[in-house]
Protein backbone atom coordinates (compact mmCIF):
# COMPACT_ATOMS: atom_id res chain seq x y z
CA UNK A 1 0.00 0.00 0.00
CA UNK A 2 2.74 2.43 0.99
CA UNK A 3 4.84 1.60 -2.06
CA UNK A 4 1.86 2.21 -4.35
CA UNK A 5 1.35 5.66 -2.83
CA UNK A 6 5.08 6.37 -3.12
CA UNK A 7 5.04 5.38 -6.79
CA UNK A 8 2.06 7.66 -7.48
CA UNK A 9 3.70 10.59 -5.70
CA UNK A 10 6.99 10.03 -7.55
CA UNK A 11 5.13 9.79 -10.84
CA UNK A 12 3.25 13.03 -10.17
CA UNK A 13 6.42 14.87 -9.18
CA UNK A 14 8.36 13.44 -12.09
CA UNK A 15 5.68 14.53 -14.51
CA UNK A 16 5.77 18.10 -13.19
CA UNK A 17 9.57 18.23 -13.35
CA UNK A 18 9.62 16.64 -16.80
CA UNK A 19 7.05 19.12 -18.08
CA UNK A 20 9.15 22.00 -16.78
CA UNK A 21 12.28 20.67 -18.45
CA UNK A 22 10.41 20.08 -21.69
CA UNK A 23 8.94 23.58 -21.88
CA UNK A 24 12.20 25.27 -20.89
CA UNK A 25 14.02 23.20 -23.52
CA UNK A 26 11.55 24.26 -26.19
CA UNK A 27 12.06 27.91 -25.27
CA UNK A 28 15.85 27.46 -25.21
CA UNK A 29 15.83 26.01 -28.72
CA UNK A 30 13.81 28.95 -29.94
CA UNK A 31 10.87 26.84 -31.04
CA UNK A 32 8.53 28.91 -28.92
CA UNK A 33 8.87 32.65 -28.54
CA UNK A 34 9.11 33.64 -24.86
CA UNK A 35 6.89 36.39 -23.54
CA UNK A 36 8.96 39.54 -24.03
CA UNK A 37 6.73 41.61 -21.74
CA UNK A 38 7.91 39.73 -18.64
CA UNK A 39 11.21 41.61 -18.58
CA UNK A 40 9.42 44.96 -18.44
CA UNK A 41 7.60 44.21 -15.19
CA UNK A 42 9.33 44.97 -11.93
CA UNK A 43 8.51 43.27 -8.65
CA UNK A 44 6.07 45.14 -6.44
CA UNK A 45 8.52 45.15 -3.52
CA UNK A 46 12.27 44.90 -3.54
CA UNK A 47 13.48 41.51 -2.22
CA UNK A 48 15.40 43.23 0.58
CA UNK A 49 12.21 44.90 1.76
CA UNK A 50 10.37 41.57 1.84
CA UNK A 51 13.01 40.00 4.07
CA UNK A 52 13.06 43.08 6.28
CA UNK A 53 9.27 43.06 6.64
CA UNK A 54 9.07 39.34 7.44
CA UNK A 55 11.93 39.55 9.95
CA UNK A 56 10.42 42.59 11.61
CA UNK A 57 7.04 40.93 11.92
CA UNK A 58 8.45 37.65 13.20
CA UNK A 59 10.97 39.00 15.69
CA UNK A 60 9.14 42.11 16.91
CA UNK A 61 5.39 41.63 16.71
CA UNK A 62 5.31 37.85 17.22
CA UNK A 63 8.43 37.43 19.37
CA UNK A 64 6.73 35.54 22.22
CA UNK A 65 4.91 33.18 19.88
CA UNK A 66 8.18 32.54 18.02
CA UNK A 67 10.02 31.81 21.28
CA UNK A 68 7.22 29.55 22.54
CA UNK A 69 7.21 27.51 19.35
CA UNK A 70 11.00 27.21 19.40
CA UNK A 71 10.88 25.86 22.98
CA UNK A 72 8.13 23.41 22.05
CA UNK A 73 10.14 22.14 19.09
CA UNK A 74 13.23 21.79 21.26
CA UNK A 75 11.23 19.85 23.88
CA UNK A 76 9.87 17.57 21.16
CA UNK A 77 13.37 16.85 19.85
CA UNK A 78 14.70 16.12 23.34
CA UNK A 79 11.71 13.87 24.03
CA UNK A 80 12.24 11.99 20.79
CA UNK A 81 15.91 11.41 21.66
CA UNK A 82 15.03 10.16 25.15
CA UNK A 83 12.38 7.78 23.79
CA UNK A 84 14.77 6.51 21.11
CA UNK A 85 17.50 5.88 23.69
CA UNK A 86 15.08 3.96 25.93
CA UNK A 87 13.91 1.81 23.03
CA UNK A 88 17.50 1.24 21.93
CA UNK A 89 18.46 0.11 25.43
CA UNK A 90 15.45 -2.24 25.58
CA UNK A 91 16.40 -3.83 22.24
CA UNK A 92 20.04 -4.18 23.33
CA UNK A 93 18.98 -5.94 26.56
CA UNK A 94 16.60 -8.25 24.69
CA UNK A 95 19.30 -9.41 22.28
Amino acid sequence: MVSAVAVLVALALGTKVGHGLLTSGIEALGLQKPDSNLALHRPIFAPEENVKNVAGTMFVEYLWAFELISFLIMAAVIGAVVIAKKRGAEHANAA
